[in-house]
């Protein structure tokens, strides 16, 4: 079950990096966020599909191959995505469903073709890292969360104007949750491209011990309908001495999809047939 939830770091943190247009600068760290969230909200498209192939390497090297399509669509009330797993064999037909709202917790779905059973993901699982992958749902949750609902969650502060990540210079900004229960990270750093508003790179900081866990890099921008599209992620975790990294192949916008398309009876059936895809 846990292994389908790993494709919803697609969605959620794409619709994140999208770009809107360049703005004054920002002073404070707040005004960054609130800048963010204006990007997010600005350049959001309508509806998406999304492939992707993403690559988990163990400490030695070893690598293993995920192939998978990724639907998403916004709603007034929050919105709606789901992930088929095309490849390897053994995930073929897994599907996951996730309906976001922004005023109470998400519901999430996990359908594997063995059991031909729909059954609902809990918190408790969301926080655990998902499969054998670097991503956990918690990672992507809480960052839009922060992007979201920063005066609520917690505090923010630059920490150094200028730092370079893959050639684009950057405002690096640590915030701080307010509450335990929130996460279990003790803190986030992020680095914003405030030329394009886009972000470069995340750490998360684990709460218990302050070491840094993981880091999230955010690389290889394409134009697409004028916006700056990150076509690149990897996840690593420096305690584990793991990664994974997700490339997108294809990504589309605007494609009218159906609403019955993120249901469960979705799921069983498996992925409708769109242009290029695998």
């Amino acid at each position: 079950m846990k292994r389908g939830a790993l494709a919803l770091i697609i969605v959620l943190l794409f619709a994140t990096f999208v770009a809107a247009p360049r703005t004054s600068r920002a002073e404070t760290a707040q005004q960054i966020l609130d800048q963010l969230k204006a990007a997010a909200q600005a350049r959001a498209p309508h509806d998406s599909f999304q492939k992707g192939i993403m690559t988990i390497y163990s400490p030695s090297g070893y690598k293993r191959v995920r192939k998978l399509v990724t639907y998403a669509k916004g709603y007034p009330y929050g919105s709606k995505d789901i992930t088929f797993f095309l490849a390897p064999p053994e995930l073929k037909g897994v599907a996951v469903l996730n309906w976001t709202y922004p005023d109470r917790e998400d519901d999430q779905w996990t359908y594997f073709p063995e059991t031909e059973r729909v059954r609902r993901i809990n918190a408790n699982a969301q926080k655990q890292d998902v499969g054998d992958s670097d991503f956990s749902y918690e990672d992507t949750k809480l960052f839009n969360d922060v992007v979201a609902h920063s005066h609520k969650l917690g505090t923010g502060k630059i920490i150094k104007e200028r730092d370079m990540v893959d050639g684009a210079p950057c405002t690096v900004i640590e915030f701080t949750p307010h509450a335990k229960d929130v996460t279990q990270y003790g803190k986030l750093v992020l680095w914003v491209d405030k030329q394009d508003w886009t972000i470069r790179k995340i750490e998360f900081y684990d709460r218990q011990t302050g070491r840094l866990h993981k880091v999230l890099t955010v690389s290889d921008f394409v134009n697409i309908n004028g916006d700056p599209t990150p076509q690149k992620l990897e996840m690593v975790n420096k305690e584990a001495g793991t990664r994974t990294v997700l490339r997108f192949v294809e990504i589309r916008y605007n494609q009218n999809l159906s609403d019955e398309l993120f249901t469960q009876r979705s799921m069983r059936r498996g992925p409708p047939v769109l242009p290029g895809s695998f």
